[in-house]
């Protein structure tokens, strides 16, 4: 008896390998019969409106050599293995840089979807016309919030606009217990009343600027064309801060990191390089 279950058990064993290696084989048959796209180039046109009926969003992507390639995106992205890798497509615009792979399917519509090697990829601009600037990010892999900002009857306090990474964004979003935030890149403005440079106001103002926990030198820089100071910060994360005035405002960027190769320490630098100013209603 003994002898009979064991070898039931092995034929169930072996039975169960065959149907898991026939399944892989198939999938990995089917794989290879389908067409796989890279497409780079800028989006020229955005179209989320079949997504109100579950269907997918269509974005086409004008290439370098002036080709416009159709991508779609599902509305139920949360079932695509290639979630993490896809950019909201309520952020885009068009003009935004993008770069695409996914399977080929109906009439060479690209669809990132099926693959964790599939990708939407997207850079591209904020532009805040009543505050006066805009700067450049990568739209796939930050999320972007506008929260109320330390004291809420602080009159010069105008809007934060911050940015943090999909999967810190995620994970904080999922937890239960109160936790700290992460690392994040943040621009704050405030109106500059008493038109002050960006030392005087940094230091007039040490309770957002956080200068007299500085690290290190003050050191002079260039924002957008405006004269700008910089320094290090040493708080719950390592800080890099920038402060700039510039017409009626003061912009305040704020990188904060885990380490050195975190990701937000990286995305600092090319973000505050993209800073450009542009007239604000009532000012020059």
């Amino acid at each position: 008896m003994k002898n009979v279950l064991i070898g039931g058990a092995v034929i169930l064993v072996v039975l169960i390998g065959g149907f898991f290696a026939l399944n892989s084989y198939i999938y990995n048959e089917k794989q290879a019969d389908v067409e796989r796209a890279v497409i780079a180039g800028t989006v020229s046109a955005i179209d989320l409106t079949p997504m109100a009926a579950d269907g997918p969003a269509r974005i086409t992507i004008r290439t370098e050599n002036g080709e416009e390639k159709i991508v779609e995106v599902p509305a139920r992205i949360n079932l695509c293995p290639a979630m993490p890798n896809i950019v909201d497509v309520g952020v885009l615009e068009v003009g935004d840089a993008a770069e695409v792979t996914g399977d080929v399917g109906a009439e060479g519509v690209v669809v990132p979807c099926e693959s964790m090697e599939h990708y939407f990829r997207a850079k591209g601009a904020y532009t805040n016309p009543a505050l006066g600037f805009k700067f450049i990010y990568q739209k796939d892999r930050y999320v972007m919030t506008s929260p109320p900002h330390g004291n809420e009857e602080e009159a010069d306090f105008e809007e934060a606009f911050v940015l943090t990474l999909k999967t810190d964004y995620n994970d904080m979003m999922a937890a239960t217990e109160p936790r700290e935030g992460p690392p994040t890149i943040s621009v704050l403005v405030y109106r500059n009343t008493k038109k002050q440079s960006a030392l005087q106001w940094a230091e007039a103002n040490d309770s957002v600027s956080n200068i007299e926990m500085k690290i290190g030198e003050v050191k002079d820089a260039v924002i957008g064309g405006a004269n700008a100071i910089r320094y290090a910060v040493d708080g719950l994360y390592p800080t890099d801060t920038v402060v700039v005035p510039h017409g009626s405002y003061v912009y305040v960027l704020v990188g904060s990191y885990l380490d050195v190769e975190y990701a937000t320490r990286k995305d600092f630098e090319p973000l505050m390089r993209s800073v450009r100013f542009i007239p604000a209603p009532g000012q020059e």
